[in-house]
């Protein structure tokens, strides 16, 4: 399958058995930590099809660099802590 034929991974919690489990977009559930990381895990392959700064849902939060010091906190060059 071509990486950018990937469906859209379902990325909501709502209806799913167990916390920190994401959907598949064919609705195979999966562990949030499977998606984003490199490894095809989803039957369709969709948890790797959505994986940029927007969309990574093992991404980490949006930081403010303004309000965002050291020692206390760093923002990488991403604008991500």
């Amino acid at each position: 399958m071509n990486r950018n034929s990937y469906t859209k991974t379902i990325i909501r919690r709502g209806g799913l058995s167990r916390k920190n489990q994401l959907g598949c977009a064919d609705g195979t559930c999966l562990p949030q930590d499977y998606f984003c990381d490199g490894s095809l895990d989803c039957p369709d392959g969709s948890d790797e099809g959505y994986c940029d700064a927007n969309n990574d849902p093992n991404g980490a939060s949006p930081c403010d660099p303004f309000a965002c010091t050291l020692p206390n906190c760093f923002c990488s060059k991403d604008g991500k802590i």
